[in-house]
C-alpha cells in the first residue's frame, strides 16, 4: 500500500448490493476514497434485509470488498424492535470472527480501522488493542439512549476508547456528549450527493419522459417497513382520491403486501429501483412525502429529492427536522390529515410548488462531495 496515501479498513454489517441510507453512504465515500488515492478494504455481509446478492470478493482500483454469507431475512427488522442484545448477537459476533482472521493475514496493510455502527466499533475496539490500529466509528443513526440505563453506560465506556467518534449531526454529536464523551473526540459530518447526477431537471420534460404528464404526483422512496411511514402515504392519497397520482419506489420488505393491495390507477409500486437512476424519478415527481415513524438523521431520500428540485413532506419524528429549510420543505406531525392538508395545498397552489423546487435545489447545494474532507481529514489527522 505504499503508493497510496493511506489503507482504510472498513468494517459494516450492510454494504451494497443491499439498498438503504448507510449503503448508499458508503457507496459514496468509497468511491471518493478510490478516487483520491486511499485504498479501502471493505469487510461487510451479503444483504441481510434482501434477496440480492453480491460477489463474494470483488475489487476495483483503489477498493476491494469481502461479502460474508450470513443469515439473511427479516431478522434484522424484528431484532431492532426488541433488547439491543439480540441484534448484537446477530451482527457482531461472525463479523468481529472475520475480522480477526483477515487481520491476521493483512494487519501490515491496514492503517485505520472505520467501524460503521456500534456493532462493528464493539470487535473494532477489541482489534486497535490487539493489532495497535487506531479505531474510529459512524454513528449513522440516532440511539436515543435512556440516561443511565445499562446500555448507555456501555456505550460512553465503549465509545470512551475510540480515537474518534463520526456523527452524521449535532444531534447525534450531542447524544455522545450527554453520555460524557469528550465532544473533542466527536467530529460533524453529512453524507453528500453526486449533484452531477442528482439535479433539477424541467419539470414538464421530466415528466414527459416517464408518462406522468397532466397530473400532481406525489413520490415515496424507501426501504417498505413500518417505520417509512409508507401507509400513512397511501392513506392520504386513498383520501385525496385520484385528483392525484402516488408512486411508490421500495423493496419486498415487510408492508410489500399492503402496498401491492392498495395499488389501484393511481397509487403505482414501482418496485426497487438502483440508486443511480432514481433522478429521473425526483425530478418528474412535484413532491416526495417521506413520513418515517422514528428519530433519525438526514435520510438519503430526503437529499436526494432536494437535490433534483423536488420539494418534501417530512414527518416530525422523522429525519431532518433540524435541517430542512421551510422554504423547500414542510414538516408536520405523522397523521394522515397532515399530509392530506398540505399535499393538498402543493395541488391547489403550483406557483408555491415551483417556488419550493427552485428552493430545494439551492438547498442541497450544500450537500456536495466536499463533505467528504471532514471524514478525510479525520484520516490524515490518525497515526
Amino acid at each position: 500500500m505504499a503508493n497510496h496515501k493511506k489503507s482504510i479498513l472498513i468494517l459494516t454489517p450492510a454494504f451494497a448490493p443491499n439498498v438503504g441510507g448507510v449503503e448508499t453512504h458508503l457507496t459514496d465515500l468509497t468511491e471518493y476514497l478510490r478516487n483520491n488515492n486511499y485504498f479501502t478494504f471493505v469487510l461487510t455481509y451479503q444483504p441481510i434485509t434482501s434477496k440480492t446478492k453480491g460477489p463474494g470478493i470483488e475489487r476495483r482500483r483503489n477498493l476491494e470488498i469481502h461479502r460474508y454469507t450470513w443469515f439473511s431475512g427479516n431478522y434484522f427488522n424484528i431484532f431492532v424492535n426488541l433488547h439491543p442484545i439480540f441484534n448484537f448477537l446477530y451482527l457482531t459476533p461472525y463479523l468481529g470472527l472475520r475480522t480477526f482472521l483477515f487481520l491476521l493475514n493483512h494487519r501490515k496493510k491496514i492503517d485505520i480501522i472505520h467501524c460503521v455502527g456500534l456493532s462493528t466499533a464493539f470487535s473494532g475496539l477489541i482489534f486497535k488493542y490487539v493489532f495497535h490500529i487506531p479505531v474510529i466509528m459512524t454513528t449513522e443513526t440516532l440511539f436515543n439512549f435512556r440516561p443511565h440505563s445499562l446500555l448507555a453506560r456501555v456505550v460512553k465506556g465503549m465509545t470512551s476508547h475510540l480515537d474518534t467518534i463520526l456523527a452524521q449531526s449535532e444531534q447525534s454529536k450531542q447524544e455522545f456528549v450527554d453520555l460524557g464523551v469528550n465532544p473533542k473526540k466527536i467530529t460533524v459530518f453529512s453524507h453528500w450527493i453526486n449533484q452531477n447526477i442528482f439535479k433539477p431537471l424541467n419539470k414538464k420534460l421530466a415528466k414527459k419522459k416517464l408518462g406522468w404528464e397532466n397530473k400532481f404526483t406525489a413520490l415515496f422512496v424507501g426501504r417498505l417497513i413500518p417505520e417509512k411511514g409508507v401507509r400513512l402515504v397511501i392513506d392520504a392519497v386513498k383520501e385525496i382520491g385520484p385528483n392525484i397520482n402516488l408512486k411508490i419506489i421500495g423493496d419486498d420488505s415487510t408492508e410489500l403486501e399492503y402496498v401491492l393491495k392498495s395499488s389501484s390507477k393511481n397509487i403505482n409500486f414501482l418496485g426497487k429501483i438502483p440508486h443511480n437512476q432514481l433522478p429521473a424519478y425526483y425530478q418528474a415527481a412535484d413532491v416526495l412525502i417521506y413520513p418515517a415513524l422514528y428519530k433519525e438523521d438526514m435520510a438519503y431520500v430526503l437529499l436526494d429529492a432536494l437535490s433534483c428540485g423536488t420539494p418534501v413532506i417530512n414527518t416530525n419524528p422523522g429525519s431532518g427536522i433540524y435541517k430542512l429549510s421551510p422554504s423547500s420543505a414542510f414538516v408536520i406531525s405523522p397523521k394522515v390529515s397532515d399530509i392530506v392538508k398540505y399535499t393538498l395545498y402543493l395541488v391547489s397552489h403550483p406557483e408555491v410548488c415551483r417556488s419550493m423546487s427552485k428552493s430545494a435545489a439551492r438547498f442541497a447545494r450544500r450537500f456536495g462531495p466536499r463533505q467528504a474532507t471532514a471524514i478525510i481529514n479525520v484520516y490524515d489527522q490518525l497515526n
